[in-house]
């Protein structure tokens, strides 16, 4: 049987409770070979990951999961084996902290005009020095009785489109595409199917996009097969994973989701690709 690989997880550098130690012994336990840990616009649990590989004999790939803008909607950019020391990138990376948490404040002001009582002071006092997310302020929600789950903080309130909803996203999708491949790294779009018009995907493929998610949970059979044609007929490398959280999203564990190591390989060759076209 092939080795597998779990390419889409987060650490509690962002919106998980896991620690990177925690998350490697966990996909050792699982029998992988390979993981991401893709944190949202961060890097900074990259070198940890990359020192504790070894103990755990599972190979750790750098990345990340950039939020984007496009057409007034949110995106998702993932990438892979890029070089996570990169002053671009890192200073890229830099101030997106207090543009995030000037969102989740823009979004816990908006529950407030409906009706609800959210303490900001309260919300952040626990998420101090992560990368905070839309998660953070939805788990806050259920805590207090104001939703009863994280599904409904997002559907009722969150998500794009509804009144609690704040854009405030320091990249363009084609900035966020650049940044990767600046960093030579390798640019895959994200949970294809959230997307609000699915020929947008083809033109962030203009842009640069280089892989697809074309494994994801809760992904019906049709869809895995639909974007693993496509990234076929587009020359798209392919990757996947459960979007772990940790102990936060006790249904996406681990190892759950899973993609072939053969993926990891075309993602590899596709980076030595990007590499000596940066070079020409």
């Amino acid at each position: 049987m092939e080795p597998k690989a779990d390419l889409h997880i987060h650490s509690c550098y962002s919106d998980s409770d896991l620690s990177i130690q925690e998350i490697l012994k966990r996909a050792s336990e699982k029998g992988l070979k390979a993981i991401a840990v893709t944190d949202h616009d961060t890097v900074e649990g990259v070198d940890e990951a990359l020192q504790v590989s070894d103990q755990y004999q599972v190979e750790c790939i750098s990345g990340i999961e950039i939020s984007a803008q496009y057409r007034d909607f949110e995106v998702h950019i993932l990438g892979y084996l890029l070089d996570h020391h990169s002053v671009p990138l890192r200073d890229a990376l830099s101030d997106i902290k207090n543009v995030r948490i000037q969102r989740l404040i823009d979004m816990a002001e908006k529950m407030n005009k409906l009706g609800f009582k959210v303490d900001t002071d309260e919300l952040l006092k626990d998420i101090q020095g992560r990368i905070v997310t839309r998660f953070h302020l939805a788990l806050y929600l259920v805590a207090h009785g104001i939703v009863s789950n994280i599904k409904e903080a997002f559907l009722k309130y969150l998500a794009p489109g509804k009144p609690a909803y704040a854009a405030r996203l320091k990249f363009s999708a084609q900035e966020a595409i650049r940044l990767i491949l600046d960093a030579g790294g390798v640019p895959v779009l994200a949970h294809p199917h959230m997307l609000a018009d699915q020929r947008w995907i083809e033109e962030f493929i203009e842009y640069g996009i280089r892989g697809i998610e074309a494994v994801y949970p809760g992904f019906s059979k049709s869809q895995r097969q639909r974007y693993r044609k496509f990234a076929k007929e587009h020359d798209l490398c392919m990757t996947g994973g459960s979007d772990a959280h940790g102990n936060l999203k006790k249904y996406n564990d681990i190892g759950s989701v899973t993609v072939p190591y053969s993926y990891v390989e075309q993602m590899k060759d596709e980076q030595r690709r990007i590499i000596l076209k940066r070079n020409v």
